[in-house]
Parts: C-alpha cells; structure tokens; sequence
C-alpha cells in the first residue's frame, strides 16, 4: 500500500522550545511536527500510587476513549490525558480519570497483549486538531503490514542522551518487518503473531524509546490514516532506528475493543 509522506502536507512551522523532564521516553532523532499533523495524539501522564509519574502516548479513537498501552497504566492512582496540542507544556484539552483497561491476558514480562483502553469522563469535540484515528477493517486483521511506510509520533528529547524533553511533538518514519526478520535480533518470547515490529525507514536511526509506550504506528491504506499498532517495546540493545521496535497489533484485538467502547468496526 502506497504511503503519503506527512511531511508534505503540512506547512505550519513551530517555534521551539523544551521543558526539564526525566529521562523517560523520546522519539530519538524525530522530525517536529506541524499543527493538525497528529490530531489523534494524546499525552498520558499517569501518576501512580508510588508517587511516581510515568509518560506515555495514546491514540483518541471515539470520542470518549483513548488507545495505548497496559505497559503504561501500572499502578495508577490518576491518569491524566491531554490532547489537541503539538507542545507537551501547552495542551489544548486536558481530561483526568481513573477508568481504564488493561487487555484481560497482558503479560508484563515479554509485553504481550500490551494494549489498553482509557475511558475518558467527557466527550471531547472534534475539530481540525482534534480528531480520531481509525481503527483497521475487520478483513484487513491478518494483514502483516510488511513493507508498509508508516509513522509513530511522541514527546521526548531529540537526541539520545538529552536529560530534556522536547516540548514538540516529533514523528518518525518506520519500515514494518517481518516477524521473522525481527525474531533474528529480538528475542523471540517477545515477537508473537499478535505483535509486528518497525525498523528506521532507509536506515534512519529514528527511534522510538521508554515512555513513547501506547503511541499509535499509523499507515496511509486506502486514503485514510489507521492505526495498525501501539507502540509497545523497544529493541534491548537501545533506541536506535536500526534495530526493530516491537508494536502491538490492533487487528487482533478489534472485537475487544468494540466490547468496551461500542466503536462501529468497519467490515
């Protein structure tokens, strides 16, 4: 499936600007993104029963429910959603909640199954910058999606090794790989069918990265953005594009999803 470069449609330049964060999280080397670019992007700021604060992404996919990870809703006490904005410091809606599902067979260890559905207490209002993604059809659930171009966006430092992260929202290009490919350099207890991995695209080093967990990979299939998976664990040797990520795949959790949010699936 033919892939439209993002980059080509926008044309709205950000100023920069960056905000002391902990080392959590960062699309290494990412491209800043432009407003209305991402609509469907959200920040999630889980602040758990530790005290601790975890970073994370998520995806609006109604308008009352957000995708991510189970990875990012470990002990949560309050979990804080913001969206309609491209700078961290500077969102558009802010919503909090305690409502949230972690899929049922999540397994912690090798991230499997690592996918979650956060409720949100009021709907938001659709708009230019504020917009759902689409979920895959139900034909397309075996679909591997090798070779697909596609896109992953987060908040993080812009360079490996930065103590900063970016108030912009930056994206990467990725290259989905096959299973088996992935198997030769990740270890294999991580890489079941339900899970697909992404490299650099040409031999980018952009990468995703701790925190950027529950942000959507999206691909250009058939005219429209969809999410094909949520971005759930980076490769062991570190965040670098030349070594694959590993992604959840929503197609197979399509009928899940419908069960807790009543989303309409598309056949």
């Amino acid at each position: 499936m033919k892939s439209i470069s993002l980059a080509l449609l926008f044309v709205t330049l950000l100023i920069c600007s960056s905000v002391e964060a902990n080392s959590l999280g960062r699309i290494v080397n990412g491209d800043q993104a432009v407003f209305y670019q991402f609509p469907w992007h959200c920040s999630i700021q889980n602040t758990k029963t530790t005290a601790a604060k975890a970073y994370c992404g998520g995806t609006l996919i109604a308008a009352n429910y957000v995708l991510t990870a189970a990875s990012c809703l470990k002990d949560v006490s309050l979990i804080q959603v913001d969206y309609g904005s491209i700078l961290f410091s500077q969102p558009f809606e802010t919503q909090y909640t305690t409502q949230y599902q972690n899929h049922p067979q999540y397994n912690e260890q090798y991230k499997i199954n690592n996918i979650a559905i956060i409720r949100l207490p009021a709907s938001v209002t659709f708009r230019t910058n504020v917009r759902a993604i689409l979920l895959p059809r139900v034909s397309d659930q075996g679909d591997t999606y090798e070779s697909y171009d596609s896109y992953v966006s987060g908040f993080g430092v812009a360079e490996a090794g930065s103590s900063y992260l970016s108030n912009e929202l930056r994206y990467a290009q990725k290259t989905v790989i096959s299973n088996d490919v992935c198997r030769q350099s990740f270890d294999y207890r991580y890489i079941e069918s339900t899970v697909l991995c992404a490299t650099g695209f040409n031999g980018s080093t952009q990468s995703i990265c701790y925190g950027d967990q529950g942000g959507a990979l999206i691909s250009h299939i058939d005219g429209a953005w969809v999410q094909i998976a949520v971005a759930s664990n980076i490769h062991p040797n570190g965040c670098t594009g030349l070594a694959p990520a590993a992604y959840t795949r929503v197609g197979p959790y399509l009928e899940w999803i419908e069960r807790l949010t009543g989303i309409a699936l598309r056949p």
